[in-house]
């Protein structure tokens, strides 16, 4: 599973405390996120599964762009400066923000880019000289704020590494791959970010493709027509009181 949060500036903690000052993302991710999931697991949580963090990139005059840096060892020390490394040459974050020494040895090895389409080759050929075999880029919303890429670009960025960038491509192998080895006879996009692919992969592949977000909303509406609710057993039982602190405090749970 990978989670995945905008690569700005984040102004809370992850019990919604809010910090002093904002903070890079990928500090945040550094110093709260991965710390967070690390203990779940190893407190029995998602035991059997590999989780890690990655970010949602503003490439530059384009979309997002989801970028994962796993190294060898995801959520690794080395995989978080990486993450760090690539905020601090990739967006136009005051350098005051990443550590002294860091910022020294980054800007030794490279220049930062920020700002055109030749920036996010930039960014891409970094990914692929550095983390050839353990980074990849998915290219988001392609057709959700028109203009903002064109086919040409599109494939000027598969086209740089294509091991690490894909979008549709790698998107409909996978879905092949499951319904071929896994005896899948559905497929369920697991991101808001693939609305758009629902229709195209069915045609190719000639079964449901469902879109995640459209399908949830259909199950809660249809709840409310027929009257119902959740069950309060189990799994969905009310949660054990807790105490909630900073800009959730209002949802603290009493008795």
């Amino acid at each position: 599973a990978a989670l995945s949060d905008h690569l700005r500036l984040s102004s809370y903690d992850n019990d919604g405390n809010k910090l002093a000052a904002q903070i890079p993302f990928s500090l945040g991710m550094a110093k709260y996120q991965v710390p967070r999931i690390k203990a779940l697991q190893a407190g029995g949580k998602y035991a059997d599964k590999t989780i890690f963090s990655s970010f949602e990139w503003d490439m530059p005059t384009h979309d997002h762009g989801n970028v994962g840096i796993l190294t060898d060892n995801p959520m690794s020390d080395a995989a978080l400066k990486a993450a760090s490394q690539f905020e601090y040459l990739f967006t136009n974050r005051d350098p005051a923000l990443f550590p002294a020494d860091d910022v020294t040895t980054w800007n030794a090895k490279d220049a930062r880019a920020f700002s055109t389409h030749e920036d996010t080759l930039k960014a891409i050929a970094w990914l692929k000289k550095n983390y050839p075999n353990t980074s990849y880029l998915q290219i988001n919303h392609p057709s959700r704020n028109p203009g903002k890429y064109t086919i040409a670009q599109l494939r000027e960025m598969n086209d740089a590494a294509p091991n690490i960038v894909f979008s549709r491509e790698r998107i409909v192998e996978e879905c092949r791959r499951a319904l071929e080895e896994d005896g899948s006879d559905c497929i369920v996009l697991g991101c808001a970010g693939m609305t758009d692919l629902c229709a195209h992969i069915s045609e190719l592949l000639g079964v449901p493709v469902i879109d995640g977000v459209a399908a949830g909303t259909k199950l809660i509406e249809s709840l409310v027509t027929l009257k119902l609710k959740t069950s309060k057993r189990g799994e969905l039982a009310r949660p054990l009181p807790k105490t909630m602190t900073g800009a959730l405090e209002g949802f603290t749970l009493v008795g």
